[in-house]
């Protein structure tokens, strides 16, 4: 998985980026078994770390490159800090906070006031004690009596208060900050009344065969019922769309939704407003176990016909067993219509790419077909009509004369519809 920094925006404010990471010991174990899953906390690559801090108006800027761990982070003193930004940037002003969640992906930017503490020793704590239950981290995940993680509560920081990073105190530098501004960048969200498109992606166990009984905390996961596919674009978007997704969790784990490309404005959780923190520029959400996230956002820049974005949970291996998606930003008006994941049939291309010829197999088609081959802005390159007598179509297409690039292929009949991404190359 990625994990893009946040906007490099100071205000003469000592600047610390803190990057947490933890990793599994048990090598083994960590893909079975959750009691040695991320156990080991790096602090910008450094076990049991010490900071020096001045004493005035310090940032640290937080950055969670966990594998699966969320952390809820606070000070061992209990003191007030300040959160004035979020993956995307600043806040429109600095928001008085003493816990602040963050899951596998997820950024933020705060401000500790440490002006009448020269000499002081102080640490930044998870209190995962007090972390909503179904966050990998919190006491449970699950529930009791039915799907669990086998080996949770053996893991030693599970459940636990424990220490980030210790800091010491020292004297000011030469040109101390010592106060915070009270307003900061104006934040003008999306305006919910724009928005053109409406989205629903369900974040919900997989199952190979229809009596298969996934464990609702272990997986296997997917999006939409599918599990990503390489060959496969998932969402085509036309460009300065505005749209709104909702996010819908199936299971009983907390998953951190991330997306490339954009940055969003969380405009609900279960259809709550947006707690203050999560106000912003985002591009991770945490959806909690049976719960729902809607944001809205706008594909304003970066379109490429071709190369797809990701959308995917951050949890390394859920992201790693298949909880993913791709889409594609165009700038043609074409309408290309999206396909639910289970409403497509099987088809194989081979090989894929190519230089001279595709070869198309599916199976279980009979009867008048059409089929279509369009370049991913939408221009049509073929169009033909055909008639299967023997259950599935088997036939030759040839790509020699076309340009090189990636192809969308579509075949339709009345078994269904058939799509796949193909490639041509030089």
């Amino acid at each position: 998985g990625e994990i893009a920094l946040g906007l490099p925006i100071t205000y003469g404010v000592d600047d610390f980026p803190i990057i947490v990471q933890s990793k599994s010991f048990d090598v083994l174990n960590q893909i079975s078994l959750a009691d040695h899953m991320d156990t080991a906390i790096f602090v910008n690559g450094t076990l049991n770390p010490v900071l020096d801090v001045p004493a005035q108006m310090v940032r640290l800027r937080l950055l969670n490159g966990s594998s699966m761990r969320s952390f809820y982070f606070g000070f061992s003193n209990e003191m007030t800090f300040q959160q004035i930004g979020t993956e995307g940037g600043l806040k429109a002003e600095p928001l008085d906070l003493t816990r602040i969640l963050l899951a596998p992906g997820e950024r933020s930017d705060i401000v500790v006031d440490l002006n009448a503490m020269n000499g002081q020793l102080f640490e930044l704590m998870s209190y995962s004690s007090e972390m909503p239950l179904g966050v990998f981290g919190s006491p449970f995940v699950g529930i009791v009596g039915e799907d669990t993680l086998m080996g949770y509560s053996e893991n030693s920081l599970n459940g636990t208060d424990f220490t980030v990073l210790k800091f010491n105190v020292v004297g000011q530098t030469a040109d101390p900050v010592t106060t915070l501004p009270s307003s900061l960048i104006p934040y003008v969200p999306y305006d919910l009344a724009d928005a053109d498109v409406f989205r629903t992606l369900v974040l919900d166990t997989l199952r190979a065969l229809p009596i298969d009984v996934p464990n609702l905390a272990s997986g296997p996961f997917g999006i939409n019922n599918s599990r990503f596919e390489m060959e496969e674009v998932n969402i085509n978007i036309q460009l300065n769309s505005t749209e709104v997704w909702t996010l819908v969790n199936n299971t009983h784990i907390a998953h951190p939704f991330h997306i490339h490309d954009i940055l969003f404005n969380v405009i609900e959780k279960n259809g709550d407003p947006t707690l203050p923190e999560e106000q912003g520029w985002k591009d991770v959400v945490l959806v909690m176990p049976h719960d729902s996230v809607k944001f809205i956002t706008k594909f304003i820049t970066f379109v490429d016909d071709m190369v797809p974005y990701m959308y995917h949970c951050h949890l390394l291996h859920h992201e790693d067993d298949g909880m993913m998606g791709s889409f594609l930003v165009h700038e043609s008006t074409v309408d290309l219509t999206d396909i639910p994941a289970d409403e497509i049939q099987k088809m194989t291309v081979y090989p894929n790419p190519s230089n001279t010829e595709w070869n198309v197999y599916a199976e279980n088609m009979n009867g008048d077909y059409v089929l279509g081959l369009n370049s991913l802005s939408g221009e049509e390159i073929y169009n033909q009509k055909g008639t299967v007598t023997e259950k599935a179509l088997n036939l030759t297409l040839p790509c020699e004369s076309i340009s090189a690039g990636i192809y969308f292929l579509k075949i339709e009949n009345a078994s269904g519809v058939y799509q796949l991404k193909v490639e041509k190359f030089d």
